[in-house]
């Protein structure tokens, strides 16, 4: 019967909680311990022994999907955002993007499934040579205009997805040495508006039907049963470890076994299982599976399967198909020893077995001993009656041989055990703490979780496009929603985006706590306050979140004044007698939680086989202390005589779990019988006294001196952390369900400090606690007052400097603690940003500045010098930290002003002051957005002249304001700020390349016309030239964002304003250029660059001011005289060219029709989609206006040179053309590119360029040899 069906059963006998029954297996009980896992633990492999989780939340996905369909909220995985959702808990790496150059271009395919099809990266790209690119097998279509990553058959086939990924990302599989491993997740892109997932999985020589050929058989050396016997371990181990999570693998044969090279020459090679495209999840309960559900290759099917047929043995089960595996592994190992990896073929009448038996018997090269082995595992694995097949287990295929021994030595020595004793069956478990190779762009998947994972995420705009676009979809009722999880995380990866993210910020945080994410109902409220918003949700439900979360175990909410202390207490209280912060696997099992809460039947549990609890070691009573059932631990220890020190596989003892749950009298019980507080965790050498924070407060002094002198716990004890693969030295953290969502490092000072909990912090001190305790192995800015003043807890600051805490302690680089207050480091300070440590401890603008100044006056009374630099490079004061780029802290800044803190001399590594550096940050962007003009003012004030320059560019503040893409009204405020003062910014001053602020507007892409004519009402001049040639009408011609009738309209604009001037009232436009602009060697350049860009309107404009007279005027152009047209006729053949190759790579049909709607399809170097489309279609037009005004090429006024502008269009109509699918004739827009033939001049000699030229590339290609070209 089905584990499950213990484990959820509410009976009362407690042998049927431990029942492993299976009537299949026959296996040597002498060679085990007295003891067995219990039957519920194989569902419980939630810990990844390498990734340090012991008091972080469970990842084992597998185990919560489980959950799930218990309650009855199963959905298949079918959107991107359940996708992300996964991810985010894995660590996978990803996303990585084959865009640029897809798998078309970039791989060779080399196997293909019903689900996926696998490629392989041709030898000359770099990067993934050990890596196989797995492709989700989707039609490639466009449902009802709807994006293609948004419909139906795209979703549906995402979810085929599910089993292979859960599989695969669970900590128990994914370093599971007889697995194949996930190494990242991705998008392939066969269309530019196609993204296809895909994963990167690890490389294997070839799978084992290619291995067993008869031309490999060199690979296996002069013994190569003994290859076979060990790849054959390698299959059981594997499959074993499937069928231990309730995976059916539903597909067994040699072409999902992959074969990898070993670095041992006693074990060669190993065999990893793959594809889980169409796994079996037995705990499903979507709908009732049927025999029709086990899907495998007939070949090797049991006959049952094979036929559809279970009746002759009875109603079928769906726990037999774990048996329709044994068959076909049967078949399997029969076919490895004895057929080459070919199927077994029967003649009628032939009997499986006595086949099977002759076969192995004709083989010499198998040795007695293994033969004898297997001739009893296929007895079992093929049995006739499905029932009585074995279900995989290494012990199938022990023998007492070198060759096992060999094989079992190379697995990790990290192995479980039950008290000392191997337990032999569950080798395959034993082998998930492997530690594998690392690729390129990869690291330990414990930097990539949580916060982490939403962080690295906000860099990847597809996926957050993908999620938000079903995010809308989702409220139109189109698609399913959003997990809160998913919605929380794109809270996260939106803080700080440009060009403003508080709108989406507030709508993700609120649809995540209407979607039920605890998380982000207990942020809800102070998030809002903090933005001065309205809640959605009314004032009963928010204090229930409140309370919830408190049961959870947050630790900062700021309750309302309507919940009143008992409330508060109750909720307290409910996390505690939940385990507090314990997370063993334990806690989610009811029925051993039953049993640890009635100490009338706790004491029957410690029977001869019943002492474990978990697969982490845990017993009853470290089950009965975490839940602090007093009653129950005294008759654990009194009548059973458990020892009250027993521990744990990560060395946890009872007192620790009672410590870590927050129970005074069962660790005043437990010290009174004698436990120990000195001892520390294996993983991370905590102790119980770190957990002080968790007491009663009535309780929290008591206890820390019990666990000093009674129990020996050591006051500045230490966290040692473990530091992952490709980690960098980053420590691993340990995380917790709510906000900030890690636990500190350090000692028990640290963590009372970190909890805001002075009464432990006190009796810590009181004890003998180091106040300025760092970090291990770190420097002062990890002491708890450095690390609460970043936090911006300045009760615990106050608290500190009142009990002796030095401020004037430096770090290793020598910077102070106001230094601290911005400086982030994640290895110290976590993953979250500033903005939302600020929102949730500090609240609204105005009360985070007052926080704030009060802060740093404590701090520097405490000495900590407000004007000190770096004690090395770059030597930064506290404000230039503050106002770094990057760090942006108006809260700081300020309240380092209050103190006085220089402005004007203190400068950055670039030169640039604290003006530079705030205008170059937006204010939508901010963590307070409101306090961009507040701030800037304020700094402002405090500088003597605001015409600072910085190192490089020389630049003044105005000059980087005027860059910046602020909104309008911003650049307008600010710059009233530096202009109307008693010392006025310089409003013509010239940076480091000769451009003004006016010259910046005209090129900038907001609002040029808006930001420019501005300038000009404050006195800005028009006649600024760039190194004295190019004038503003080439920064409004060349500005990429202005279409044709936006330059030509601000052209007029600039004209209008001049004609407006004094000395200048009343002339025309024509005579204002003519005079101030037409003489100057800028003018001609402006024409070329509004013709080249296809401005027919704008072109026209200039030729009409008077540039007609100049339309002939050569140019050089990298060595070769051109006129204007020219430049013109080559932008168009350029842009004529690059959109045929964009839309080239659409697929024919509707997929191109919206690649042209939306104007996706045109060359970029014009600029974005609208204006080279524009471009596309206009420079056509400008040739004609040009050539009607006399314009000529180069060749045409010197017609005895030879030279032609673009030589190889004819190649190009010859070669690329067709390579993109095109012909003369069929060529888009062909009527308009007339112009391009009509006017073309070529060579004498083209047709031998041409002739060279294709000769060339076809060589080129000849010796890529890529059959596609």
């Amino acid at each position: 019967s089905s584990l499950l069906e213990n484990e959820s059963s509410d009976t009362d006998d407690i042998d049927a909680l431990i029942s492993n029954n299976d009537a299949g297996v026959h296996v040597n009980l002498d060679l085990l311990g007295k003891e067995t896992l219990n039957a519920l633990d194989i569902l419980d492999l939630g810990v990844d022994f390498e990734a340090g989780e012991s008091n972080g939340v469970s990842i084992d996905l597998l185990a919560e999907r489980i959950t799930s369909i218990r309650n009855g909220n199963v959905q298949p995985m079918s959107t991107i955002s359940q996708f992300t959702s996964i991810l985010s808990r894995t660590g996978i790496a990803g996303p990585w993007h084959l865009k640029a150059i897809n798998l078309k271009t970039r791989a060779i395919k080399i196997g293909s499934g019903a689900q996926f099809t696998v490629f392989r990266e041709h030898e000359k790209f770099l990067g993934n040579e050990e890596l196989v690119i797995k492709r989700v097998n989707i039609p490639l279509s466009w449902e009802d205009g709807k994006a293609f990553h948004l419909g139906s058959v795209y979703r549906l086939q995402l979810s085929t997805l599910e089993l292979e990924i859960l599989a695969l990302c669970n900590p128990s599989l994914r370093n599971h040495r007889n697995i194949v491993r996930l190494i990242s997740w991705g998008y392939d892109y066969p269309f530019p508006d196609t993204r296809v997932p895909v994963l990167f999985m690890e490389a294997a020589m070839m799978t084992l039907t290619e291995f067993l050929k008869v031309e490999k058989e060199d690979l296996m050396g002069e013994r190569p049963a003994d290859i076979k016997y060990q790849l054959s371990l390698d299959i059981v181990a594997g499959l074993e470890a499937l069928h231990s999570l309730h995976i059916v693998h539903g597909d067994v044969k040699p072409d999902n076994v992959l074969v990898f090279r070993e670095i041992s020459s006693k074990v060669p090679f190993c065999a990893k299982i793959s594809d889980f495209g169409v796994s079996i999840d037995m705990e499903t309960s979507e709908r009732k599976l049927t025999i029709d559900d086990y899907r495998g290759t007939p070949a090797w099917l049991p006959p049952e399967a094979r036929d559809r047929d279970m009746s002759r043995w009875g109603v079928f089960k769906p726990d037999v198909m774990f048996r329709f595996d044994s068959f076909s592994l049967g078949l399997l190992l029969l076919s490895i020893f004895t057929r080459q990896g070919e199927p077994v073929s029967l003649v009628d009448g032939e009997d499986l077995i006595d086949v099977a038996i002759k076969s192995l018997r004709s083989k010499d090269c198998i040795s007695l001993e293994l033969r004898m082995q297997l001739t009893k595992a296929l007895k079992l694995l093929l049995a006739e009656d499905p029932w009585k097949r074995s279900l995989p287990c290494p012990e199938l295929l022990r023998t007492d041989t070198l060759v096992f021994a060999s094989w079992y030595g190379c697995l990790t020595p990290r192995i479980i055990l039950l008290n000392s004793i191997l337990t032999v069956n569950r080798l395959s478990i034993s082998q998930s703490s492997r530690k594998p190779a690392h690729h390129n762009g990869t690291m330990d998947p414990t930097y990539n979780k949580g916060p982490l994972f939403w962080y690295k995420l906000s860099g990847h705009n597809s996926v957050l496009s993908d999620l938000e676009e079903q995010y809308v979809l989702s409220k139109a009722g189109k698609v399913s929603s959003l997990p809160g999880d998913v919605l929380f995380g794109m809270a996260q990866m939106v803080t700080g985006m440009k060009p403003s993210y508080v709108d989406r910020l507030l709508k993700y945080v609120t649809e995540a706590a209407r979607a039920g994410f605890s998380p982000a109902r207990a942020l809800y409220a102070q998030i809002i306050s903090a933005h001065r918003k309205t809640a959605e949700f009314d004032e009963i439900t928010i204090d229930k979140w409140t309370l919830n979360a408190i049961a959870e175990g947050y630790l900062f909410a700021k309750p309302s004044s309507r919940l009143n202390r008992g409330e508060l207490d109750h909720a307290k209280q409910l996390f505690k007698n939940s385990g507090g912060f314990c997370t063993d696997p334990f806690l989610r099992k009811q029925d051993i939680l039953k049993i640890a809460r009635d100490n009338r039947r706790v004491g029957e549990w410690n029977t001869e086989r019943q002492r474990l609890v978990d697969h982490k070691g845990n017993t009853i009573l470290h089950a009965a202390a975490a839940l602090g059932v007093l009653e129950s631990v005294k008759v654990l220890v009194e009548d059973v005589g458990i020892p009250v020190d027993v521990e744990g596989d990560n060395q946890e003892t009872p007192l620790y779990k009672a410590c870590k749950g927050g129970h005074p009298d069962v660790v005043h019980y437990l010290l009174d019988k004698g436990a120990k507080a000195s001892g520390t965790t294996e993983q991370e050498k905590l102790t119980a006294l770190h957990w002080l924070f968790t007491f009663p407060q009535a309780s929290v002094r008591g206890i820390a001196i019990r666990l000093v002198q009674d129990g020996g716990a050591s006051v500045n004890a230490t966290i040692v952390p473990s530091v992952g693969e490709n980690g960098d030295s980053f420590p691993r953290k340990m995380p917790i369900l709510h906000f900030p969502f890690e636990l500190p490092l350090g000692t028990p000072l640290h963590w009372a400090a970190f909890a805001r909990n002075q009464l432990a912090m006190g009796a810590l001190l009181e004890l003998g606690a180091d106040i300025d305790s760092t970090y291990h192995a770190l420097d002062a800015s990890t002491t708890p007052l450095a690390l609460a003043i970043w936090a911006g807890d300045v009760e615990v600051v106050k608290f500190l400097l009142f009990n002796g805490a030095n401020g004037r302690l430096k770090d290793s680089k020598g910077r102070n603690c106001l230094h601290f207050m911005t400086l982030y480091r994640p290895d110290r300070h976590g993953s979250l940003t500033h903005h939302w440590h600020y929102w949730i401890r500090h609240g609204n603008w105005d009360e985070h500045q007052r926080r704030m100044v009060e802060l740093v006056k404590l701090v520097a009374d405490a000495g900590a010098d407000v004007e000190a630099g770096y004690e090395r490079y770059p030597q930064y004061t506290p404000i230039i930290e503050a106002s770094e780029l990057g760090v942006w802290d108006g809260g700081a800044i300020c309240a380092l002003l209050s103190l006085g803190a220089d402005v004007a001399n203190a400068k950055g590594v670039s030169g640039d002051s604290v003006l530079h550096t705030w205008v170059s940050i937006t204010a939508p962007r901010l963590d307070y957005p409101e306090s961009y003009i507040y701030v800037f003012e304020r700094a402002a004030e405090k500088t003597k002249g605001v015409d600072l320059r910085n190192r490089y560019i020389e630049e003044t503040p105005l000059h980087v304001l005027i860059t910046i893409y602020h909104t309008e009204e911003i650049v307008e405020n600010a710059c009233r700020i530096l202009l109307c003062r008693d010392q006025p910014a310089n409003i013509n001053a010239t940076d480091g390349r000769g451009m003004t602020p006016m010259y910046i507007a005209l090129g900038t892409q907001q609002n040029p016309q808006r930001r420019a004519m501005y300038l000009a009402k404050n006195g800005a001049s028009l006649f600024c030239k760039v190194d004295g040639v190019n004038d503003i009408f080439f920064a409004v011609v060349t500005n990429k964002s202005l279409s044709d009738q936006q330059s030509h309209d601000l052209i007029n604009d600039l004209l209008s304003h001049l004609a407006q001037a004094q000395d200048i009232r009343g002339a025309s436009f024509q005579e204002i250029y003519s005079t101030y602009f037409l003489p100057h060697p800028g003018a001609l350049i402006a024409l070329w660059e509004a013709a080249s860009a296809g401005r027919p309107k704008t072109t026209r404009l200039l030729l009409e001011l008077g540039l007609y007279t100049r339309i002939n005027d050569l140019k050089d152009d990298h060595g070769s005289p051109l006129t204007v047209f020219d430049k013109t006729l080559n932008s168009a053949e350029l842009s004529r060219r690059a959109h045929m190759e964009m839309l080239a790579a659409y697929k024919p049909g509707a997929a191109r029709l919206r690649a042209l709607s939306s104007n996706a399809v045109y060359d970029p170097s014009q600029g974005g989609c609208d204006r080279a489309a524009e471009a596309y279609h206009g420079l056509p037009e400008v040739l004609w206006l040009l050539r009607s005004h006399g314009a000529k090429r180069a060749c045409e006024l010197q017609p005895q040179s030879d030279h032609a502008v673009f030589e190889t269009v004819p190649v190009s109509d010859l070669w690329d053309m067709n390579l993109h699918g095109f012909t003369l004739e069929t060529q888009p827009n062909r009527e308009i590119w007339n112009a391009v033939y009509e006017l073309a001049r070529y060579p004498a000699d083209w047709p031998e360029q041409v002739t060279k030229e294709l000769q060339k590339r076809y060589q080129e290609v000849k010796v890529l040899g890529d059959p596609a070209k």
